[in-house]
């Protein structure tokens, strides 16, 4: 894993290669096909959720002999910087340093034309000796142009040791056409993924450990579409009291109805507690057991067995309830999407507005507590508290800022409302240092204005920054973007502007 005092930290659990579940079925007609093609630059597998596309390539990396990189994908990789840094920390899972050059070039303040960064990467991935798999998960998350420019320059002319597989809900934006058309691209799809009806009587059989009968079995893979999700949610509601006659042959409305009705069952047969741990941590992206207890209601009784998150999490992995691991040493999880995308629902269904608020508070205040700034940001945003979300990015913006990391502080303003940041002068001032580092300085006069106005507003949304240390933060960007003080509107004061400029922040 790469480190750099220059570039914010690497999540490791996003590397880490989700395991199969105990029951899962193997397939060995997909697996030979991933086989096949393995010499090709790429292999896309693209279905919706909740078709096994994640551990289907991950079974089958547990049978290859090449060396592979996992890296699961989200929102906060929608940006090149961002998306590159992860990249290059996948490939150094494997391959320590094998990729030094163009980190460097990722890890400057201001990065290379794409050009550069691809002509670098490809030349220090084609001196690598043996082949190798990097499989990017969740590649549906990535929406930015120049993410998908990257990728296309890269496969292009592609390393010759380097498979690529991408995972995702729908095609990325590639050149799939060329690709196809060049012999250069394995495709596995939504047909391929889907249970046969022999695989779905294999499949209940092992789950149930009874035999099943062929009708049942047809029928639930013809209402399911070879949905194994639906599947696994079927066999959880047999196992919990259900029979088979309980369960229609027949559902309107199509795989979602199919959804619903069986997350009803499965809920409906736990205990209280259980189903409470279910719904409050569908709020969670991804959790572990300490992060669970803060959200958890304060009069929850301690010690109590049932309460306890980390029996929770073991109940999780016993039942193998869509819970996917996301690291090695066994402490944070998520939930497959489908499955938490219906607890939510529950959730909403279940919870009035304002407790669902404070679950989401509570979980910026532990993100924030253990340094993970974005995911704290994201939380309040959905706890409704955009204030608190703005004092996160003012608290902690100028450590980015002095570190070279200013892209991060931009990813940050990015996600505020556009009124929040116009009430506060320490984003205006952070907007505008942005902007003068990208060497846009149209817009900062304007930006700096902004700020000194509010800054001379008695009523003004008060600032962990301080009124001194701002004016002296706008006297530097003065300086910096070329505005004389003879530009500068009078009204803030002369002694604003003779505030001297700390040591820290000297050009």
């Amino acid at each position: 894993m790469t480190n750099d005092t220059n570039k914010g930290p690497i999540l490791r659990t996003k590397l880490h290669r989700p395991p199969a579940p105990r029951d899962y079925l193997h397939r060995p007609r997909l697996l030979e096909y991933l086989d096949q093609h393995r010499k090709q630059p790429l292999t896309l597998v693209s279905a919706p959720a909740g078709y096994g596309k994640s551990t289907l390539v991950s079974c089958w990396l547990d049978s290859c002999e090449s060396p592979s990189a996992w890296l699961s994908l989200d929102e906060n990789d929608n940006d090149l910087r961002q998306f590159l840094s992860y990249f290059i920390a996948a490939v150094e899972t494997i391959f320590p340093n094998a990729v030094s050059a163009t980190n460097t070039l990722v890890d400057a303040p201001t990065l290379p034309p794409i050009s550069t960064l691809v002509g670098s990467l490809a030349n220090e991935l084609d001196t690598i000796e043996p082949d190798f798999i990097l499989v990017l998960d969740d590649s549906h998350y990535l929406m930015e142009k120049s993410i998908h420019h990257f990728l296309n320059d890269l496969l292009r002319h592609p390393p010759r040791p380097m498979h690529l597989v991408l995972i995702g809900r729908r095609d990325p934006m590639l050149n799939i056409a060329t690709l196809r058309a060049r012999s250069q691209l394995a495709e596995v799809r939504l047909q391929d993924l889907r249970f046969t009806a022999g695989e779905t009587a294999t499949y209940l059989q092992q789950v149930l450990k009874q035999q099943i009968d062929e009708d049942i079995a047809a029928a639930w893979s013809q209402n399911t579409e070879g949905w194994v999700t639906g599947l696994r949610l079927a066999a959880l509601s047999i196992q919990h009291g259900g029979e088979f006659k309980t369960i229609p042959h027949k559902f309107k409305g199509g795989t979602q109805y199919v959804m619903e009705y069986l997350l009803s069952e499965v809920l409906s047969h736990q205990l209280t507690d259980i189903r409470n741990y279910l719904l409050k941590t569908s709020i969670l992206d991804r959790f572990c057991a300490p992060l669970c207890d803060a959200i958890f209601s304060a009069d929850a009784e301690p010690g109590n067995a049932q309460n306890g998150a980390r029996q929770f999490i073991a109940w999780l992995k016993k039942e193998n309830l869509f819970l996917i691991n996301l690291d090695a040493e066994d402490q944070w999880f998520r939930y497959h999407h489908l499955f938490k995308d219906l607890l939510s629902r529950q959730l909403r269904r279940h919870y009035p507005p304002n407790d669902i608020k404070m679950l989401h508070s509570q979980a910026s205040e532990w993100f924030e507590s253990k340094g993970l700034f974005t995911e704290s940001i994201k939380y309040a945003l959905l706890a409704e508290d955009a204030v608190r979300a703005a004092e996160i990015v003012e608290r902690y913006q100028y450590d980015e800022f002095t570190t070279d990391r200013w892209y991060t502080v931009e990813r940050w303003l990015a996600m505020l409302p556009a009124n929040i940041k116009r009430e506060r002068p320490a984003l205006l001032l952070a907007e505008a240092w942005i902007e003068n580092l990208r060497h846009k300085l149209a817009r900062v006069p304007m930006l700096l204005d902004q700020a000194e106005s509010l800054l001379r507003n008695q009523t003004a949304e008060s600032t962990v920054f301080g009124r001194d240390r701002l004016l002296s933060r706008i006297h530097f960007v003065l300086r910096r973007s070329g505005r004389t003080q003879s530009k500068v509107p009078r009204r803030c004061g002369v002694t604003a502007y003779r505030h001297e400029v700390p040591v820290s922040e000297r050009g």
